[in-house]
């Protein structure tokens, strides 16, 4: 540790690892790196990191298509929290959609509709 503490020499990546261990700290920690946004992961975070990391390039277009949706879901409403209430409140994300259109605006076209559904309901004879 002395040698280590005066510059003379680094220790090796296993007993880094062993250290981090001991001490349960990351390696960033111990060498006193980090990031602007991120000072510390954790081990949740590092295991979805390293599941990340060994699935192929579909699931990984997959995982960062999802992320980007949550991250822009998240940030509207964060943005939108002042009037809405807290974002963790929102639970509009679980309401389910339906397939049809259901903005209609117009009376007749609405009145369409309806029939349309009727004879669905009651196939006519």
């Amino acid at each position: 540790m002395s040698d280590w503490e005066n510059q003379k020499s680094k220790p090796d990546p296993d007993t880094i690892e062993l250290i981090c261990g001991t001490l349960d700290i990351t390696p960033n920690y111990l060498l006193g790196i980090q990031h602007k946004e991120q000072a510390f992961i954790t081990e949740a975070e590092q295991d979805y990191l390293n599941k990340y990391r060994f699935i192929d390039e579909k699931g990984k277009h997959t995982v960062n298509t999802v992320l980007e949706m949550e991250y822009n879901r998240c940030n509207s409403a964060n943005l939108s929290r002042a009037t809405k209430g807290r974002p963790e409140d929102d639970k509009s994300y679980l309401l389910p959609k339906a397939a049809h259109n259901d903005s209609i605006t117009d009376l007749e076209e609405l009145e369409k509709t309806k029939r349309d559904l009727a004879k669905l309901m009651k196939p006519e004879k």
